[in-house]
């Protein structure tokens, strides 16, 4: 999350003049919550701390994320070319990224929210995968890409979540969700069993996911190397921080 917000300050700032992609993982298994969520009805702490799930607090919005196993990516540019300063619009423009990526999977993807009656009204109280929103990748009336966005000065940070593995019985448990979230969400293991094929180690995902990227956008991503620090270890105290964390 440090490293994110790092990012969008440094297009801020004009340091950084093009877009980048991050593609990463989590060392043990994280809860993030969005930026505007109150964490006491959004996460049960001391079921966290049994489960061992450690808890963070995005940058973006949205709702409750269950990072384990899965495939994380960030996008962070200027507001300028295909990018503008409407959060919808950009969702549009990655979800042909992500769409590209998903049907290397599955053939049954789609951008556009389902009008089944799995569908459920967004609430802060309920987790991310629980509801699909416009530009969300989905299979069927199940969400497989959950995302969120914060929009800077110039610039905008958009995170998001890919699981490999289904944990929708402990998301359910740590976000006290009334909802049976294995309706409303799929992985990429849901996808490969029903195809009878084999799930791709996080490895070869990443690597899907960047591809499809050059691929939409016509470019070739090179290494960014990271400059001024300083303020990147500032902002990974503040990320760690309970102050930050439960602050709402």
């Amino acid at each position: 999350m440090a490293r994110d917000h790092w990012l969008l300050e440094q297009v801020e700032q004009g340091a950084i003049d093009r877009p980048v992609l991050r593609v990463y993982g989590w060392d043990v298994p994280t809860l993030s919550l969005g930026y505007h969520q109150r964490a006491d009805r959004a996460v049960d702490r001391d079921l966290a701390a049994e489960m061992g799930v450690a808890i963070v607090r995005r940058p973006t919005g949205g709702r409750a994320v269950l990072h384990d196993r899965e495939v994380t990516y960030s996008v962070v540019a200027p507001t300028r070319g295909e990018f503008t300063d409407r959060i919808s619009d950009n969702y549009g423009v990655i979800a042909d990224a992500l769409a590209v990526f998903s049907r290397s999977l599955s053939g049954g993807i789609s951008i556009a929210p389902p009008n089944g009656s799995e569908t459920v009204r967004p609430s802060g109280a309920l987790p991310c995968f629980a509801s699909i929103s416009n530009s969300e990748i989905a299979e069927g009336n199940r969400k497989m890409i959950g995302s969120s966005q914060k929009l800077g000065r110039g610039g905008f940070l958009q995170h998001g979540s890919i699981p490999v593995y289904n944990h929708s019985l402990e998301l359910q448990r740590l976000t006290r969700s009334p909802l049976d979230l294995s309706r409303f969400m799929v992985t990429v293991e849901d996808i490969c069993r029903l195809r009878g094929a084999s799930i791709p180690s996080t490895e070869v995902l990443a690597d899907r996911l960047i591809a499809a990227f050059e691929q939409t956008f016509t470019v070739h991503f090179q290494r960014l190397e990271l400059t001024g620090k300083d303020r990147l270890d500032a902002l990974e105290i503040q990320y760690a921080s309970d102050s930050w964390t439960f602050r709402k």
